[in-house]
């Protein structure tokens, strides 16, 4: 049963996100968090205001630059953070897990719009006077409204962050046609990669990607993605 709830708010999840944008359940939790970025969110509240400017470049043949990798760790909060939301109402370790990681984000982001809004939905979580889905909504709302504010590799690497999350949770409950879908959106990311991108995590994306090719998955290939992602995301922290 609680399985079926949980493909209900994947599909809810990504129902209203976009390419840019989404379940875990009880014996994959453990795994499923340790990559959860928002509980060890190294960021500096004034970093976003120099990723908007995008004033550090990547070098291809170098690493991820610690602006970038913000950008990629906040859309990759943003997105575990909308969809431990949409569980209000139902799972009060869900709910938990969402307002840890609205603190992290909106001190992440104090003095920006977007921050004041993610403060009114936490009211609402703490307070009950929203429902799943309208907290899940507002987040996306803040989503569209940072990523409106980027541009050139911040925007490339927020994006990225929001998908690998995505495919990360889709991953975990062994849902084939969300994890289809990420990973669709995963090669549309690296064709549209910036020349400045460090070639070894386009390497490893194209790694992840090589999957979408197959009409079924199975219980090893799961388990590949998810060591692969891990992989990515390591480039990203080197």
């Amino acid at each position: 049963m609680k399985n079926q709830i949980i493909k209900m708010a994947l599909v809810f999840v990504f129902g209203i996100m976009t390419v840019s944008q989404v379940a875990a359940q009880s014996a994959t939790e453990n795994s499923v968090n340790k990559n959860d970025v928002t509980t060890k969110l190294q960021i500096k509240k004034d970093e976003f205001r120099i990723r908007i400017n995008n004033s550090a470049k990547s070098n291809s043949a170098g690493k991820v630059t610690p602006e970038n990798r913000f950008s990629f760790n906040l859309g990759s909060s943003l997105t575990w953070t909308m969809f431990y939301a949409s569980f209000v109402g139902e799972d009060i370790k869900m709910e938990d897990k969402a307002i840890v990681n609205l603190v992290f984000i909106i001190d992440a982001l104090e003095g920006l719009p977007e921050a004041e809004a993610l403060q009114k939905t936490l009211k609402n979580i703490v307070r009950y006077t929203c429902k799943s889905q309208q907290c899940a909504q507002e987040i996306q709302a803040v989503i569209k409204s940072l990523e409106k504010q980027m541009q050139g590799e911040s925007q490339w690497f927020f994006n990225t962050g929001l998908t690998v999350s995505n495919l990360y949770i889709a991953n975990a409950i062994e849902d084939v046609a969300s994890v289809k879908s990420s990973l669709t959106q995963i090669q549309a990311l690296m064709d549209k990669a910036p020349k400045t991108i460090p070639i070894e995590l386009i390497s490893q994306m194209k790694t992840v990607t090589e999957y979408v090719k197959k009409e079924k998955l199975t219980g090893n290939d799961y388990v590949a993605i998810s060591s692969n992602l891990d992989n990515l995301i390591g480039v990203i922290k080197a």
